[in-house]
C-alpha cells in the first residue's frame, strides 16, 4: 500500500510541477487571464515548476 501511496503522490507532483509550469509561461508570455496577477509569480510558477518536476527522488525513500 505505501508503494501505491507513494505512485500517487509522485503523479500528483508532476502533473502540479507540469501545471506551474503551463500557466507560468502563459502569463510570462502575456496572457490575460482575466484577474489581477502578481508581476512576480508567473517567473516563481514557472521556476518552481520546472525544479517540482524535475526533482530526483531521495534516496531515503528508496528501499
Amino acid at each position: 500500500m505505501n508503494t501505491t501511496l507513494n505512485k500517487i503522490a509522485s503523479v500528483l507532483a508532476f502533473l502540479v510541477g507540469g501545471l506551474s509550469i503551463f500557466a507560468g509561461a502563459l502569463a510570462m508570455t502575456g496572457w490575460e487571464p482575466g484577474y489581477f496577477v502578481l508581476n512576480w509569480l508567473p517567473c516563481l510558477q514557472f521556476h518552481l515548476g520546472h525544479v517540482d518536476s524535475s526533482h530526483p527522488r531521495h534516496p531515503h525513500l528508496e528501499k
